[in-house]
């Protein structure tokens, strides 16, 4: 049997500086999202992009149904 593949969107960072590791790390750990930090002297902004080539809507929304998912087999909300 095939093993379902853990889904997580990520976030992209385009800062004018790097993020710090502990910065980095915290985002990491609050969002669950896999974390990108890319240094531009253009706008800063944050993107979420796909793993599956989805749109934005459909990645959040299998992130949030795997998430609940998770939290429904632990017994919790």
């Amino acid at each position: 049997m095939k093993s379902k593949k853990e889904y997580k969107p990520i976030l992209v960072f385009y800062l004018s500086r790097p993020l710090d590791s502990k910065s980095f790390n915290e985002i990491k750990e609050a969002t669950g999202y896999n974390v990108i930090s890319i240094c531009t002297d253009t706008n800063e902004r944050v993107e979420i992009i796909s793993v599956d080539k989805a749109t934005v809507v459909e990645d959040v929304r299998k992130y949030l149904k795997d998430q609940l998912i998770k939290s429904n087999n632990n017994g919790t909300i």
